[in-house]
């Protein structure tokens, strides 16, 4: 038995149950979350590996996938590029699931649209025909939500002790860090979120802001809050509880935010898969 499998062992020893599934099945795997295709090859921050069973692990890997990529696009941080790496995962995306591709818009009026919707102003001078531009598919919305479940279920599992039990519920929402008009939300979420956490690696000095995050939790309610960043882009929040603990909010519902009439296991029961 060879050392990496003596380390599987021993933290399968440690963490007997999956955390994504409400400790319903055994771990047999670990599960990297975030996953590993959001950082470069060697680059993905330690600890945040996850006890994870078959279905769990290996049921949401093309979404990995997808999110990996748009994780990396969204990246404004150039400190934190890999040249050459966003062509590969555009390639691989293409190739194995086109409907997830950004599309590009053409028409002067849909430019014209994406920018009043961002609110951005063209250089003196420069043409909209000449501006590229392109959209999130509204598929992304699905997978940035089952990330954002993902995520409550192993920070809960982080910071809570134990996997979010059947009776959980968890609303999750995305957004990026230069989207309009998403800084009042933002507000409101960093004054739940007391704590933070700056990922690293052991062996490299200088890691940067590759993926952090902000939460807050109460181990006596089993509710959590969290908001989570890749570099200076994308980023994901969420909140869990149980059933029977209301969050009352003042306001409507932000936008994106999507409680699920299901209980929290991602992926329901094994034969459901």
């Amino acid at each position: 038995m060879g050392e990496k499998s003596r380390r599987l062992n021993r933290f399968l020893s440690e963490h007997p149950f999956c955390c994504l599934c409400g400790g319903v099945r055994p771990a047999v795997e670990q599960d990297h979350i975030p996953p590993r295709a959001c950082f470069p090859k060697g680059l993905m921050p330690e600890g945040f590996e996850f006890p994870s069973c078959v279905q769990c692990n290996r049921g949401s890997r093309d979404a990995d996938q997808v999110f990996g990529f748009y994780a990396r696009l969204f990246e404004f941080d150039e400190r934190n590029m890999e040249p050459g790496a966003l062509s590969s995962l555009s390639r691989n995306l293409h190739r194995f699931q086109p409907d997830y591709m950004p599309k590009q818009l053409r028409s002067i009026r849909e430019k014209r649209n994406a920018l009043a919707a961002l609110q951005r102003k063209l250089p003196f001078g420069q043409s909209v025909a000449d501006v590229p531009i392109v959209a999130v598919p509204v598929e992304f919305d699905q997978v940035a939500i089952t990330m954002g479940r993902k995520l409550a279920c192993a920070l809960g599992y982080r910071h809570l002790g134990r996997p979010l039990t059947s009776t959980h519920r968890i609303a999750t929402g995305w957004f990026q860090e230069q989207t309009p008009d998403t800084s009042a939300f933002t507000d409101e979420i960093v004054q739940l979120t007391s704590r933070v956490v700056m990922t690293s690696r052991s062996n490299i000095k200088d890691y940067g802001e590759r993926f952090r995050y902000r939460y807050d939790c109460n181990p006596e309610d089993q509710t959590l809050v969290y908001l989570a960043q890749w570099g200076r882009g994308l980023i994901v929040w969420g909140m869990t509880a149980p059933l029977d603990y209301w969050i009352v909010w003042d306001e409507e519902d932000p936008e994106g935010a999507t409680w699920e009439d299901d209980t929290h296991p991602i992926f329901g029961p094994a034969s459901d898969l």
